[in-house]
């Protein structure tokens, strides 16, 4: 498995290497098919990274089973409806989406994912040096993409609340940079999700001010199968009230699962917008019906595979 970067340049495979389960994988050749839900799970964490989908796609094509059909010459090889074809493949795709079966928590271990689906709620919090106004921006952008999504998902403000304070001092590295993936790992194992311990599931969008590993012009990480959303606000970026909202709205479209942008795909039978807040700049409300129509299908899906109920209606 020591090659199996080898088509990638190399400022690509650093980044990959970045990984502990990718380093794991090429060390120890553990099963493919949990590195492909590793893999999965970190998709949009690669993408805004520098590594392309058709990157991803091709390592996952090295990966999985090859077919055993054989040619035919003259013959007509019948292949699967591209997601990109039309407005009916687009709703397919994302109503059809694979989702991780698992994701690590801060014990090691693996656990279910996105199961804060199941408490159908969404706490934000802020750090004590984030303005009160801030919060009550992102609650907005939060809201106005549940409602145009139509999920019956509660959004509930704890305030600068000790638990997160502490949770977000562990993850933060010494040179102040908060790590998304080291918190990301505290929230899934927190016993405040845990019924077991007296919790309920959840989702988590933490407002801080600092910076997130993921880069210094990110303003925000978030990820569907653990449930979290980070953003981040520092110094002056707080006086960004609007584009806060935007920011925050934005996130949301990924923390409910969408984990990719706008420009990732041009589906020929929807129109082409002036700008979308799902481009990576959100430099608008404005969520466009390609991407609307991505989570609405999404929820869908999860409606039909779990047998609950998500919609408002």
């Amino acid at each position: 498995m020591q090659d199996l970067l080898n088509f990638l340049p190399e400022h690509k495979r650093k980044i990959f290497l970045q990984y502990p389960f990718i380093r794991r994988f090429l060390e120890s050749g553990i099963n493919p098919q949990t590195f492909l839900e590793d893999l999965r799970a970190f998709k949009f964490d690669l993408i805004k990274k520098g590594i392309t989908e058709a990157d991803i796609m091709s390592l996952e094509d090295k990966l999985k089973p090859k077919s055993r059909i054989k040619f035919v010459p003259g013959a007509v090889v019948k292949t699967g409806p591209n997601r990109n074809d039309s407005v009916e493949a687009w709703r397919n795709y994302w109503k059809n989406n694979d989702h991780v079966i698992r994701v690590q928590g801060a014990d090691g271990n693996y656990h279910p994912a996105y199961e804060w689906i199941n408490g159908r709620e969404i706490r934000v919090f802020r750090m004590p040096d984030v303005n009160e106004r801030v919060a009550q921006y992102v609650i907005q952008g939060v809201n106005d993409i549940v409602n145009e999504v139509g999920l019956n998902l509660q959004i509930k403000y704890f305030g600068a609340h000790p638990t997160s304070i502490e949770q977000v001092k562990q993850a933060t590295q010494p040179d102040g940079r908060l790590s998304g993936d080291t918190l990301s790992k505290i929230l899934v194992v927190e016993y405040w999700r845990n019924p077991a311990q007296g919790g309920s599931p959840h989702a988590d969008i933490v407002i801080v001010n600092q910076y997130i590993v993921l880069g210094n012009e990110n303003w925000g990480q978030s990820e569907f199968n653990k449930g979290y959303s980070i953003l981040a606000v520092p110094n002056r970026r707080q006086q960004s009230l609007d584009f806060i909202r935007n920011v925050a709205k934005h996130e949301t479209g990924h923390l409910l699962g969408f984990q990719e942008h706008h420009d990732m795909s041009k589906v020929n039978e929807y129109k082409e917008p002036r700008d979308c807040n799902m481009l990576w700049r959100s430099s608008t409300l404005y969520t466009c019906e390609k991407c609307l129509d991505a989570l609405k299908y999404f929820w869908k899906g999860i409606e039909e595979r779990t047998g609950k109920r998500f919609f408002k209606k």
